[in-house]
């Protein structure tokens, strides 16, 4: 592992207070919304994009 993936690694568990399993496993919803979130505001048009939003948090509620 590189040192630039290690500071990388380690910035997240400071900014996330990594702890336990389940604080990895938030971090990474956090992250992967946000990136989902902006891929559905890029690449579909409008009347698609509310359709993938409401869905997106439907499952994320229920996880």
């Amino acid at each position: 592992m590189t040192e630039s993936k290690r500071n990388l690694i380690q910035g997240l568990f400071e900014e996330y207070d990594i702890q336990t399993a389940d604080d990895i496993q938030d971090a990474l919803k956090d992250l992967l919304t946000g990136a989902t979130m902006r891929l559905i505001f890029r690449r579909f048009p409008q009347s698609t994009r509310r359709v993938l939003y409401e869905t997106l948090n439907i499952m994320i509620y229920i996880n």
